[in-house]
């Protein structure tokens, strides 16, 4: 397998800046979640409730194989975790996963180890966003008016 160019990573460099800095896109792209739901709020409650109860453990398998650099454990964990979070609309989450899968496909340890710092502060974003969202299921008005942005 040849060597990933370095330029290949521009998500991963730029996620690390989410912690100090608000990103242009919101964190969940709420019109992806309806459209995954095919606009049913009964449908997004249950994408994200399981969102909820799937992904912190994926999650802490993806971190502990990211840490070791357990190049292989890492490619199915980010593929497995970027299912879910492309259907609850987390595209920045779902770009950083992909690029972790390439990485790690590619065995590109340091780079698959040091990707770490930057996916987390982003997961963390987009569970606090999936718990908010998942109360304005319940609202009044529905997601259909809200926009979770940074939280």
């Amino acid at each position: 397998m040849s060597p990933l160019p370095e330029s290949v990573s521009p998500v991963l460099a730029a996620a690390g800046a989410r912690s100090t800095a608000a990103a242009a896109s919101p964190i969940l792209d709420l019109d992806v979640l309806l459209r995954s739901a095919a606009g049913d709020p009964e449908l997004a409650r249950y994408l994200l409730e399981l969102f909820g109860e799937m992904a912190a453990p994926i999650f802490d398998r993806l971190a502990a194989a990211m840490q070791s650099g357990d190049c292989a454990a890492s490619k199915t964990e980010s593929h497995a975790l970027m299912g879910a979070t492309g259907l609850i609309g987390a595209v920045e989450l779902t770009s950083l996963l992909r690029e972790i899968e390439v990485l790690s496909f590619h065995q590109e340890r340091a780079r698959v180890v040091g990707a770490l710092a930057g996916l987390a502060p982003v997961f963390l974003a987009v569970t606090a966003a999936a718990r908010q969202a998942l109360q304005d299921v319940d609202a009044p008005a529905g997601l259909a008016t809200r926009v979770v942005d940074d939280v």
